[in-house]
């Protein structure tokens, strides 16, 4: 049986920016939570307390001996973790931590020990386990469906908008608040998650699109225990839709494409996160099909083929009756596909953070993904 509460959780919030502000919404809209008072540097946030007539403060020590909270959302800027960490371990006061943890790995250790022996629960925010999409993907995995995992390849591309790192958000331009940490974060434990602890990790960054103090790019190998070998690439310069933000539609602020970020290769099928808005298909061993509930049963948005059958999603491929499972996939590239076959490509568009995303339409019959620049024209047509 579910205990419930005698009275509603009393909750700060520390940090009303972007993130702050969704859990303040959240805390609002919950029954068994109040919100307790709203700590940030910025004094323009005294107005929003005050209207909805809670406590203000700018000091997280001083909000905690006045306000007594039962909990507190840490959602300041990056560099400022441990620092609030520490000050809610000293009150003694349960802590839901944004991620990352901190800055530094040394300092998440202190943190975490400290908060270990005060007695004080601590949980990091990673909301995806939560996930419809993140859930029914683990399902599907712990069901061996796919055999043994082999390969996993993860995107993270998408272009953020200069204002990003302006004014207040200046500190995402510095150590600790690059893409790594803001959003690859999540990815890896997206990946923790459906494969795994990973055991190994080469990496490389690079600070060239912006010329920031803090990367913007990075590529990374991953070794897992289970011996699978992963790959992932993540940029928050490089105009793309294939991110979780583009693509699972948990965040309003980014438009939601029908691409796939996540890919999870196994010895006898494979995995897209998240892909068809139909549901999911399921590839058995000699190359057959069967289909899943539909979205309205079954939310999450993935599709599974098996390791003969021709994977289908907004990106086509042109097949050919030769394996022993009777097919075998093989991409057209565009420039042969348009000299090849002469058709007509018609381009559509719409904005993506600042940039084009389009698809180009052959035939009727299936899509090719681009990412348009500015160096195509709105209402360009291929033959």
């Amino acid at each position: 049986m579910t205990k419930v509460a005698s009275r509603p959780a009393r909750i700060v919030v520390a940090g009303a920016g972007l993130i702050g502000q969704a859990h303040i919404e959240r805390i609002l809209r919950e029954p068994e939570a109040r919100l307790a008072g709203i700590v940030d540097i910025d004094e323009k946030c005294a107005a929003q307390a005050s209207a909805l007539g809670v406590p203000y403060d700018t000091s997280i020590e001083t909000m905690m001996g006045n306000a007594r909270p039962d909990g507190i959302v840490i959602a300041v800027p990056n560099q400022a973790h441990f620092a609030a960490g520490m000050a809610a371990v000293d009150a003694g006061i349960a802590m839901l931590m944004e991620k990352p943890v901190c800055e530094t790995v040394e300092q998440s250790m202190e943190l975490a020990e400290a908060a270990e022996r005060a007695g004080v629960p601590v949980l990091v925010g990673h909301h995806r386990r939560h996930s419809p999409i993140i859930r029914r993907a683990k399902e599907i995995l712990a069901s061996g469906g796919l055999g043994r995992i082999i390969a996993v390849n993860a995107l993270c591309w998408l272009l953020k908008p200069p204002a990003y790192f302006q004014g207040q958000n200046s500190w995402r331009r510095e150590p600790g608040g690059g893409p790594v940490m803001i959003n690859l974060i999540h990815t890896i434990d997206d990946l923790r998650n459906l494969c795994g602890d990973i055991a190994t990790v080469q990496a490389m960054t690079s600070r060239q699109a912006r010329g920031f103090s803090v990367e913007d790019t990075a590529g990374v190998i991953l070794g897992f225990r289970n011996g699978a070998i992963g790959t992932l690439a993540l940029s928050d310069a490089a105009a793309g839709p294939w991110s979780w933000e583009l693509t699972a539609g948990e965040n309003r602020a980014y438009p939601r494409t029908a691409e796939s970020c996540y890919y999870i290769a196994g010895a006898e099928g494979a995995l897209s996160i998240p892909a068809s808005k139909s549901g999911i298909t399921v590839g058995t061993a000699i190359g057959g099909r069967r289909s899943m509930p539909s979205a309205a049963a079954c939310p999450s948005r993935m599709r599974i083929a098996s390791n003969q059958a021709t994977i289908r999603s907004r990106t086509r491929c042109a097949t050919s009756a030769t394996s022993r499972g009777g097919r075998r996939s093989r991409c057209l590239m565009l420039e042969a596909a348009r000299e090849r076959c002469k058709r007509r490509w018609r381009s559509t568009r719409r904005p993506v953070a600042g940039r084009w995303y389009g698809s180009l339409e052959w035939g009727g019959t299936g899509t090719y993904s681009l990412l348009y620049g500015e160096m195509y024209e709105e209402d360009s047509e291929y033959r």
